[in-house]
């Protein structure tokens, strides 16, 4: 008899298979023998099968004797594996994805091994800040590769908390904030949590994006003589809740496939809701595609600071955990105050007070890969603060020999930070001294390029800016000049200041003309295409690049001007539609996510969910895992148990990062015994040419009672 089984059958016919084993003596105690998969995942493996106790076949010992991949002598004993040669992991983005597998920045080698994936961006949107949309302000979601609006959200949502309604707020009930200053303070001084405040109906003015770990975006409000705040949007509806009073989830779609979001489809001049087009249904049969503040995907909005402080700077950076949900930085013009708004739970956890330059607030930030934060000034300057350590905060140096101005802000691969000027149209990278902490951050040296893209017809003030990650060796850093352009800076061939700083002509530099008319932002796709966001016009344009840097000239003549995304190709997407109101986009940040995943802290996740036996409990006992972990990266799991098939609040904490293989789950994960276990694989690096690479892994677990 073959010794060498694979029986991948229902509970009954392997327990026939197993009596024929039985039989036929020897070849039941080969360890080679596989049982197959337990439920869809891994296979199950060699080891004793768990028969019901008092049966004929209780007892019997599949693996020879002695040490089980569960421990010694572990009747019962199974093993689900991932991996090749005999099992390619599975991805989110294969013709026909696992449900009970998730990925996020990860990706397939050569070998089919796992690893941090070139882009390391979780999704293919540009989040886009309408600043002037129906008076409110909202966000456009547009896919970066179809070039059209999937979905359009208000910035501000009155269903942050249990009790929300479109009711004016009495501090618990009504159109109420997550969390606000005021409560932050009571807080601080151990004082009981305050009545909440009230959300902005109107006059929010968004200007700035970030895209968090998770795909998820966060936008913040100015709020001009207002009350700033920032909201949290989901990116995936599956986490979207269900709470304004109408069942299902509500929430903004391009339901009928023509690239924009029609914000008033019943045309009585005020943006769709649930009530507004329950009582005036669309025309001409038309289905709803915008909820306006009824949009269950708008998670919670926070207050920031006093009334009328301006809320403009956004930064996103690591949360409680390295994997868990993005916290974010979101700083106010007036007074320089920047809040930490946690990830999860919405609430104000921390503050600190960058110093005014030249009389003017911070206007943008960024936080690169040592949680040192970056804010740029509209005027002139640069100041710094550690994120991880807020009390720390200095203003960085002024160069010799020219002035900064400072617009938009970002990171490249080699951690220097790059300002578009403001009032000058050029662009400045400064490099932290970084020898000895954060006492030296603010004494490192300048380089400005002078009027990037000018002999390429490039003109008007820099604005936003946007650094990619092209190969190994070259980046290029991408600014929006206001006169409708795009300019290409090769970044990575300037060389750093040599003790002093120094002076780049970027004149000869190519430039991209772009739709629309007052160019503010730039940004990086998960293709590293790269965006030009128009404010007049409210356009998108899409500039296709290839890895050597060579732009090819959008096509801008695809479909109506200035009416919507063209269907059927084009690299334009005009956000105004019909009769609705003209957005307006203002938009000058990591729109993206590109500059956090790349930049800020790469990193990646891979998990799958494991059901276990097929009836009886289920004692989860270990996982093991072949991986090659170069200098500089991190790859550690964490695990967590429950008895449903996805989880949900009822399942168990997870466990602390376990980093050595094999990781003991029987005190790691509680409940346990459970029926299901979920693995997640987090990757980590300082180093971005290196990856930590996940070869294959398995789950071993026991069996205790009846059929594996």
């Amino acid at each position: 008899m073959d010794r060498a089984w694979d029986i991948g059958m229902t509970p009954a016919p392997r327990l026939a298979a197993l009596v024929l084993c039985a039989l036929a003596g020897s070849g039941c105690g080969d360890p080679t023998i596989d049982l197959g998969p337990a439920d869809g995942g891994g296979d199950g493996g060699g080891g004793n099968y768990g028969f019901p106790p008092g049966s004929d076949l209780a007892g019997l010992d599949l693996t020879g004797g002695g040490v089980t991949p569960c421990g010694d002598n572990q009747p019962g004993c199974q093993t689900a594996s991932f991996g090749p040669p005999g099992h390619q992991f599975s991805l989110r983005s294969d013709p026909m994805p696992d449900p009970n597998e998730s990925d996020n920045g990860v990706d397939r080698d050569g070998n089919g091994w796992l690893g941090l994936s070139a882009s390391h961006a979780n999704f293919d949107f540009l989040w886009l800040a309408n600043t002037n949309d129906w008076n409110i302000g909202s966000v456009s979601k547009v896919n970066s590769k179809t070039v059209r609006e999937t979905a359009r959200y208000f910035t501000v949502t009155c269903f942050s908390n249990p009790g929300g309604s479109r009711a004016a707020c009495d501090g618990t009930n009504g159109c109420c904030t997550r969390d606000d200053y005021a409560r932050f303070q009571q807080r601080a001084q151990m004082q009981p949590d305050g009545p909440h405040q009230t959300v902005n109906a109107s006059g929010n003015v968004p200007s700035r994006t970030a895209v968090d770990y998770n795909g998820d975006v966060w936008v913040a409000n100015r709020a001009f003589g207002l009350q700033s705040s920032v909201s949290k949007i989901a990116n995936d509806p599956s986490e979207c809740t269900d709470r304004n009073g109408t069942p299902g989830i509500q929430t903004s779609s391009d339901v009928n496939g023509d690239g924009v979001i029609d914000t008033d489809c019943n045309r009585n001049g005020v943006p769709d809701d649930v009530a507004d087009v329950q009582a005036k249904p669309c025309e001409n049969g038309m289905a709803q595609e915008f909820y306006g503040l009824d949009d269950e995907c708008v998670l919670f909005t926070t207050n920031t600071n006093e009334p009328d402080k301006w809320g403009r700077p956004l930064a996103l950076g690591p949360g409680e955990t390295d994997f868990g949900p993005s916290d974010a930085w979101a700083g106010c013009y007036q007074d320089g105050k920047f809040f930490r708004v946690d990830g999860t739970t919405g609430q104000i956890k921390d503050q600190t007070q960058v110093p005014h330059v030249d009389g003017t607030g911070p206007y943008g930030a960024a936080i690169d890969a040592a949680g040192i934060a970056w804010v740029t000034y509209l005027a002139s300057g640069l100041s710094v603060f550690d994120a991880k350590q807020p009390a720390m905060t200095a203003k960085v140096r002024d160069p010799n020999g020219f002035a900064v101005s400072g617009y938009g802000i970002t990171l490249d691969r080699d951690q220097n930070v790059w300002t578009g000027g403001y009032g000058t149209g050029h662009a400045y990278r400064y490099t932290p001294d970084r020898s000895n902490g954060f006492a030296k951050l603010s004494t490192g040296l300048w380089t400005v390029v002078n009027t990037p893209g000018a002999n390429a017809g490039a003109n008007g003030n820099g604005r936003g800016i946007a650094a990619d990650a092209r190969t190994a060796q070259t980046y290029f850093v991408w600014m929006a000049r206001d006169g409708g352009f795009v300019t290409r800076i090769a970044a990575s061939a300037i060389s750093l200041p040599n003790g002093q700083d120094q002076s780049v002509d970027g004149s000869a530099m190519p430039a991209m003309r772009v739709d629309g008319s007052n160019t503010i932002g730039a940004g990086v796709d998960r293709d590293q295409n790269i965006w030009g966001i128009s404010y007049g016009g409210s356009v998108a344009t899409r500039i296709k690049v290839d890895q050597a840097g060579n732009m090819t000239p959008p096509d801008i003549q695809n479909g109506t001007p200035h009416m919507g995304c063209p269907v059927g190709g084009g690299d334009r997407c005009t956000l105004q539609f019909g009769g609705n109101p003209d957005p307006q986009p203002y938009t000058y940040s990591d729109f993206t996510g590109f500059g956090l995943r790349n930049f800020t802290d790469p990193k990646g996740d891979y998990s799958v969910i494991q059901k276990g036996c097929y009836s009886g409990d289920t004692q989860w006992a270990n996982v093991t895992w072949d991986a090659t972990v170069p200098p500089n990266t991190k790859l550690t799991l964490r695990a967590r148990s429950g008895m449903t098939p996805t989880p949900d609040g009822s399942w168990g904490p997870w466990s602390a990062d376990l980093d050595a293989s094999p990781a003991d789950l029987k005190t790691a994960v509680m409940p346990n015994p459970a029926p299901y276990l979920q693995v997640e694989f987090d990757f980590t690096t300082t180093d971005r040419s290196s990856t930590a690479k996940l070869k294959s892994f398995s789950i071993n677990y026991l069996c205790l009672n009846g059929i594996g």
